[in-house]
């Protein structure tokens, strides 16, 4: 258990996307599919136009983790502009 008192859940969920022209299956954590609808609402995109952008240029063999830290940038970023925001 983490400090933030958060039990993640072990099971991963397998979904089959479209990365270009290419369908392939990622299997992640609830977390991270939680965290990708999560961007995908708060910019008013589809599920595809988010994970174009988390898999864009992406030419590596494991996309999972590419998507995966798409996402911890995405919220890192968030936070970073939250904190600016906050000290002016």
């Amino acid at each position: 258990m983490s400090d933030l008192g958060l039990k993640p859940d072990k099971l991963q969920i397998c979904r089959s996307i479209k990365v270009g022209h290419r369908r392939t299956s990622i299997r992640m954590e609830r977390e991270f599919w939680d965290a990708l609808d999560g961007i995908k609402e708060s910019r008013s995109l589809t599920m595809q136009q988010v994970l174009d952008q988390a898999t864009d240029g992406d030419n590596s063999e494991n996309r999972t983790a590419s998507i995966k830290t798409w996402i911890l940038a995405f919220y890192r970023q968030q936070t970073d502009l939250s904190n600016a925001k906050l000290r002016s």
